[in-house]
């Protein structure tokens, strides 16, 4: 959400404004076979089906907290998960592996589990582009390895690849999303005194 909704849609709207959206918000996956959407943004690469699939980001993960808990030890800090009704996620199975720790809390989606760390009760592995969604936000340095990577699969049926609004949805997508995979990128903080 805090890719698409604010960098690519209104890119796509001064690039292309007669094409429209219906945005589908949801971790269930929808049928492209079946045409119930034409389009997928999925955290998994499809492996059947008559589909285009193209890998169009990397997100680095890190453990986050709220600034208030950074100075927190690993032993001290509460975990919380997101549960997506599949399978475990890499974010959960790095904090169970390495953090050695239960969630306290676990939600039903990555942006309940970032409004929950918000909340500042306890920590999370997610997307170092989280980051950018509050100045409280921190990572922590725990001494723990390299956070695990999470994969973005853009996907559409071979048949809709080259529709013309497919296409430019698609563009939008690769060209406006690749903010979320930079890793390097340093955001200047306000210090407190």
């Amino acid at each position: 959400m805090h890719g698409v909704i604010p960098r690519v849609l209104p890119a796509l709207a001064e690039k292309h404004p007669r094409v429209s959206l219906h945005l589908l918000t949801s971790y269930e996956v929808a049928d492209l076979g079946h045409r119930e959407a034409e389009m997928a943004v999925r955290f998994f690469r499809p492996k059947s089906g008559d589909l285009v699939v193209a890998r169009i980001v990397t997100l680095p993960t890190v453990p986050i907290a709220h600034r208030k808990r950074s100075k927190k030890s690993l032993d001290e800090l509460d975990w919380g998960g997101v549960d997506l009704g599949r399978t475990s996620t890499v974010e959960d199975d790095y904090v169970k592996r390495h953090a050695r720790k239960v969630p306290k809390l676990i939600v039903s989606s990555y942006i309940a589990q970032i409004e929950a760390v918000r909340a500042g009760p306890g920590a999370a592995v997610l997307a170092r582009s989280a980051l950018d969604l509050d100045d409280d936000l921190v990572a922590l340095d725990l001494g723990l390895p390299a956070g695990p990577a999470i994969e973005l699969w853009l996907v559409t049926p071979r048949s809709l690849r080259q529709v013309p609004r497919i296409a430019a949805v698609w563009s939008a997508l690769e060209e406006h999303l690749q903010f979320l995979s930079d890793a390097r990128r340093v955001r200047a903080r306000p210090r407190s005194r």
